[in-house]
């Protein structure tokens, strides 16, 4: 007993004594976690709040009207102010967008390189920079900028120094245990903050190898303090753990993010050394340990004693209990004298005992008496079972006998009924299955006779509508036995003209039907059937109805509309029609609906599929099909004739300015012209857009084909009303003969495109006829296309630069970039010729890209040289400003050049931007408000709206040279130049003219008050080392 109560007693004890000392270990613990994480997050908060403070006060600086006046004076004063308000601050300087930085005493510097100028000129928000040496102070130190934004701009932006000493001193005060201190670390690693080892702040850094220079006993840091520094920089939380440090002493440390403004992550961290920390837990094991051992010597010492007093009565009782279960129940002494509650115990047992002896014997009598009784009961049973079964038998056989008897009359009374019920059964089928099979025999042949119908129906052509409705109509005559029926469709007056006849009805054909009696088809949609027609009320007299005794009519329906009527007829005597009969007739009658619905729908389709659905003219399928027709006959001499190649001029602008409904309705209109003038037999179609084919069969000498071109182009050049607008219109018209001018559909379309191109180079509102000089121009366009595609790969492309001179100070103000291409198959190719093929091919945006990030590379260097207030003006085309990326093109190209965007202008020719206004306008507002500078060139040639202009963001207007040419010899030209340049000065825009190669010509521009001139009289085009230094000659 005592080896069982002392285990469980130490084991109570000892869980009891873990139980408290893990209690009380973990509340010391959490204690001495709690003081590290306040006084951590304390500090942590008092450096968030120093740094924010001081980026408030660059904040309010920086909103300042002195600060954003730009004036140095009042910079320098305001500087000055803020330095003797926060003297915590060291030097603050304010650095314009050029890098150039300006401080309180006046010295200047150079911030350009530096990381947080491109920071903050790129997001142009505040920013803190990673630790460097400060060139005021030549100190390591943290860079707190913020920018200053004027009108939406970055203007500048104030940087200040905040030494790494002055954070040390800051966290100095920190006290953790006895020798504890705090330190601080920014996102990269780098310890910016040390008490303990002031002389290391700027050049530890977590992760890296320890600088050999530092003369350190260790060349790594403890990856422990590593992975605390990065686990509270990820959780962005606080964490807890060791670390040894330099003197590799295990410490206790609590790290704490702090976030600083512009997104900048630092970590605070307080440390002790381990020793210091665990002091009271140990103390606290020491007295755990000690009140243990006390505990389990007494625990032990009490059990002992009590199991004396316990153990040695229950083992007594025990004994006599084991005496007692071997069946004897003599009374023996226990020898137990106590009276607690075992000696209670020990006399009810010794009571048990006694009545245990007295009622084992009473139950022995009663067991033999028992016996005696059950061994009588049992014989009596066996004499009763015996007389139960033997009457038993004698009732089973007498049973078994009258049911085999009953079964077997029964047996036969059930074979004759279910004999009867078989033969029934067997008579009834019989005749069911002969009743069946003669309407199945007779359905099965009238099935088959229409079965031969539809398919003949729906195998034949739709176009073969008359011998579809003859099938239709004999097939129905011959399965209801008559020769006599008509087939006849309503016309516009209420007629029913026969298209098919059978019998003496075959007379009627494509006559109306005689009699009255189908207007009540027509009217009703129902079938009028007439058993005796011989004495019908409305018997019809004429002499095509004296022998006709019975008559059937069905309606034929198209869409619920009755488009005509399927009749029979019988001569001589009366025909009564079955329901079948009349079921067949309108299964006949529906037969013919389909057919005529398939040839409506057959006639629409093809409709559809073959003309256009803007104008109902003829499509390009249509067109395929007739021209090749028409050309198969010409290639068997059978034909000949002209084809015209018309194309609508300047529809676009229509569609952009008033948009596609007017467009729309013009090219309606326009077709409509087209067709009347081209006259009959003549064959119009609209192959897309604005562009029309028209076929003259006949036409066969270029005489014939001018008369009719001419009319065309005179009846397209008046001014049309279109949805009551006033537009004029022209049209440009290319000429073939065929098959003089070509074998095939193709050959003859393509020559008559490449003569209309020619008219539309001749200055549209004209005709041409097609030359074979055409063809090989556009096979020279073609292969210069080709050569063209890989020219900037091949590096055959360059740009030149000719100045514009401003008249006041005879100083460059711009260079206009152009762009030249040297091929070694074609020589120097003109931009007149390679340009335009650019822009229908599309690479027109490759090109124009490589030429802005030339222009602006040239800028940059320009700007090296010290001539960064000369712009560099670069022409776009239209399809280049209408792209949605044009935008972050001319971004990316600034940006990577690094130059303003006031040193970039935009050209756009006069007409080019009046083409596309609508898609152009956005981009052009947005590099307008980037900065960038906006010029329209070949003013005078376009036809610009002058609201258009006044609303557009347009800071230069360019005369185009052929007016400067003019300026000697044309009174009118010259007056006119003079107003441009007034109206322009008018608008706030100043004035470029181009071409300006005589001094004639300059001196009338001077005096005319003409801003910058541009020409040959102060330089042509110079390649970009001549120009970088280009001065002109006064």
């Amino acid at each position: 007993m005592l080896l069982i109560l002392l285990p469980i007693f130490f084991l109570f004890f000892g869980l009891l004594s873990g139980i408290g000392y893990y209690l009380a270990y973990r509340i010391v613990k959490e204690n001495i976690s709690e003081t590290a994480s306040a006084i951590n997050a304390d500090y942590a908060n008092q450096i968030k709040a120093n740094i924010q403070a001081k980026m408030i006060h660059l904040r309010h600086l920086a909103e300042t009207k002195r600060i954003k006046s730009g004036e140095p004076d009042q910079i320098m004063e305001v500087l000055g102010d803020m330095q003797k308000l926060e003297p915590t601050l060291e030097t603050i300087v304010y650095i314009d967008v050029n890098g150039k930085g300006i401080r309180y005493d006046g010295s200047t510097g150079e911030f350009r390189d530096r990381i947080y100028f491109a920071k903050v000129f790129e997001t142009k928000e505040s920013y803190i920079s990673e630790p460097l040496i400060s060139r005021g102070q030549k100190k390591p130190s943290v860079i707190l900028v913020m920018p200053v934004i004027n009108d939406g701009r970055l203007q500048a932006m104030l940087a200040v120094a905040y030494t790494l000493n002055k954070l040390t001193e800051t966290v100095e005060p920190l006290h953790f245990q006895e020798t504890g201190h705090g330190f601080v670390i920014n996102e990269d690693g780098l310890i910016i903050a040390h008490p303990e080892y002031p002389n290391l702040v700027g050049k530890i850094k977590l992760g890296e190898r320890l600088d050999p220079a530092l003369s350190l006993t260790i060349t790594e840091l403890d990856t422990n303090l590593v992975d605390l520094f990065h686990a509270a920089l990820d959780r962005d939380t606080q964490v807890i753990g060791k670390y040894k440090f330099l003197d590799g002493i295990p410490r206790y440390a609590v790290f704490t993010p702090i976030r600083l403004p512009g997104g900048v992550r630092w970590i605070m961290g307080v440390s002790a050394p381990e020793a210091e920390v665990n002091r009271e837990l140990n103390l606290l094991t020491r007295l755990m340990i000690v009140a243990s051992i006390t505990g389990i010597a007494i625990g032990t010492f009490i059990i002992v004693k009590l199991s004396d007093y316990f153990v040695i009565p229950i083992r007594k009782l025990r004994d006599e209990c084991l005496f007692l279960t071997q069946g004897n129940l003599e009374e023996r002494d226990l020898q137990i004298h106590c009276n607690d509650e075992i000696g209670q115990l020990s006399d009810g047992f010794c009571v048990m005992r006694s009545k245990l002896r007295t009622m084992l014997r009473e139950l022995e009598n009663n067991n033999q008496l028992l016996e005696e009784e059950i061994q009588m009961r049992e014989q009596a049973q066996q004499e009763l079972e015996h007389a139960h079964e033997s009457l038993e038998e004698k009732v089973q056989e007498k049973t078994s006998e009258l049911s085999a008897a009953n079964q077997s009359l029964t047996a036969m009374n059930e074979e004759m009924t279910a004999m009867n019920e078989t033969l029934n059964e067997a008579n009834s089928q019989l005749q069911d299955e002969i009743q069946t099979r003669h309407e199945a025999e007779k359905n099965l042949l009238t099935r088959e006779r229409q079965y031969r119908a539809i398919t003949s129906l729906l195998t034949r052509p739709a176009n073969e509508i008359d011998d579809l409705l003859d099938t239709i109509l004999k097939s129905a005559l011959q399965l209801i036995k008559t020769p006599d029926g008509v087939i006849a469709m309503r016309d516009d007056a209420d007629r029913c003209i026969v298209k098919e006849g059978s019998g003496i009805s075959k007379c009627w054909e494509n006559n109306p039907f005689p009699g009255m009696i189908y207007q009540e088809v027509l009217r009703t949609g129902e079938m009028v059937y007439i058993e005796d027609y011989r004495h019908h009320p409305k018997r019809d007299q004429e002499s095509q109805f004296i022998q006709m005794t019975s008559i059937i009519m069905l309606p034929l329906k198209s869409d619920e509309h009755v488009i005509g009527i399927i009749s029979a007829s019988w001569q001589d005597e009366v025909h009564v029609l079955t329901d079948d009969e009349q079921a067949i007739m309108q299964q006949f009658a529906d037969l013919a609906s389909v057919a005529l619905e398939r040839v409506n729908s057959f006639t629409k389709v093809r409709y559809t599929a073959y003309h256009d659905n803007l104008t109902g003219l003829p499509n390009r399928a249509y067109l395929a099909e007739r021209l090749d027709a028409e050309m198969e006959q010409a290639r068997q001499h059978e034909a000949a004739g002209a084809v015209f190649f018309v194309d609508l001029d300047d529809l676009k602008t229509v569609n952009d300015s008033l948009g596609h409904r007017y467009g729309d309705a013009i090219i309606i209109q326009s077709g409509a012209i087209i067709v009347k003038e081209a006259g009959h037999g003549s064959f119009v179609a609209r192959i897309g857009g604005d562009e029309f084919i028209v076929i003259l069969p006949g036409k066969t000498t270029k005489e014939e084909a001018a008369i009719v071109a001419d009319r065309i182009i005179k009846a397209l050049t008046y001014e049309q009303v279109v949805l009551n607008v006033n537009i004029q219109m022209t049209a440009s018209i290319g000429v073939v003969i065929y098959p003089i001018d070509g074998n095939t559909s193709e050959e003859i379309l393509k020559n008559a495109d490449n003569a209309m191109y020619a008219a539309k180079k001749a200055g549209k509102n004209c005709w041409r006829y097609f030359e074979p000089s055409m063809q090989a121009e556009t096979y020279k366009k073609m292969v210069l296309t080709g050569n063209l595609r890989g020219a900037l790969n091949r590096k055959e492309m360059r740009l030149v630069y000719q100045p514009q001179v401003k008249m006041s100070d005879m100083s460059v103000n711009c260079f206009e970039a152009l762009l030249r291409w040297d091929s070694p198959q074609h020589g120097a190719v003109s931009p007149t010729s390679f340009i335009p093929l650019a822009e229908e091919s599309g690479l027109i945006h490759d090109i124009g890209k490589w030429v802005l990030q030339q222009a602006c590379l040239f800028g940059r260097r320009l700007a090296d040289n010290g001539r960064k207030d000369i712009r560099i003006s670069v022409n776009v085309s239209p399809s280049q400003l209408s792209d949605e990326l044009f935008v972050k093109i001319v971004y990316a190209a600034l940006t990577d050049a690094g130059i303003s965007p006031g040193q970039l202008e935009i050209e756009i020719t006069e007409t080019a931007l009046m083409s596309s206004l609508e898609n152009t306008a956005y981009n052009l507002n947005a590099l307008h408000a980037l900065g960038v500078r906006l010029a329209l060139d070949d003013f005078g040639t376009g036809y610009s709206s002058l609201t258009y202009l006044h609303r557009l963001p347009v800071d230069t207007l360019k005369i185009d040279k052929s007016f400067i040419d003019m300026t000697l010899t044309n009174s009118t030209k010259t007056s006119i130049i003079g107003n441009i340049i007034d109206m322009a000065h008018g608008m706030g825009m100043t004035v470029v003219a181009e071409g300006a190669e005589t001094k004639m010509q300059v001196d009338f521009l001077v005096k005319n008050r003409c801003d910058y001139i541009q020409g040959y009289y102060f330089s042509k085009p110079i390649p970009e080392n001549d120009a970088l230094f280009f001065k002109p000659l006064a």
